[in-house]
């Protein structure tokens, strides 16, 4: 979240901003499909709002790089806008069942939807490409996820830096060398932001 917001702030993107609010009423109409009580989600919702239009370019209530650090950093603010982020990938990957079903019960023998509960919605449940794919399909942000490959490579280096861009299935084709707006490093168990040089 603080890496996208942070580009929003350094772009001044106004109309992804618009763009994203569009996605995340979308999500909201999606939640009460699947007979979630809007009262379970909305101050989830209400925190990221806040946070995404306070980031918009050019108004009264536009905050600095520095007070969203301060903001990502409050407990209150961070755990509210991952647990709505947990919420929407739980709402995509069960509108979209039958695309995740085959990655979920070939790792976890479970069905879309004890995962949903076992590792999807709770709270320090740890995210992975299953996740990932979700949220980023369901906002309609690109992600660039960043690895260490500890195998032999053709190089004949043991170790290789590689990445997998994760494209939303709503975007337009990419061009081969667009970076997505938001790249982070794994570390098993742990995602962190990367910053180009």
């Amino acid at each position: 979240m603080f890496s996208y917001l942070e580009y929003i702030l350094e772009t001044k993107n106004g109309a992804e901003v618009a763009r994203v609010l569009k996605s995340v009423e979308s999500c909201k109409r999606a939640l009460i499909g699947l007979g979630y009580a809007e009262f379970t989600f909305e101050d989830f919702l209400a925190v990221f709002v806040e946070q995404l239009e306070s980031v918009l370019p050019g108004t009264t209530s536009s905050i600095s790089v520095d007070t969203l650090v301060d903001r990502c950093r409050d407990q209150y603010v961070s755990n509210y806008v991952v647990m709505f982020f947990r919420f929407v990938t739980s709402c995509e990957i069960r509108q979209r069942a039958d695309f995740f079903e085959p990655f979920i019960y070939g790792t976890s023998n479970l069905t879309v939807q004890q995962f949903c509960k076992a590792s999807v919605e709770p709270m320090g449940e740890e995210s992975d490409h299953v996740h990932i794919t979700a949220l980023t399909d369901a906002l309609g942000v690109p992600v660039r996820v960043v690895y260490l490959d500890r195998s032999l490579g053709d190089s004949g280096k043991v170790a290789e830096v590689n990445h997998h861009d994760f494209i939303p299935a709503s975007s337009p084709s990419p061009e081969k060398s667009a970076v997505p707006p938001v790249t982070l490093l794994y570390r098993p168990g742990h995602y962190d932001i990367l910053y180009a040089k």
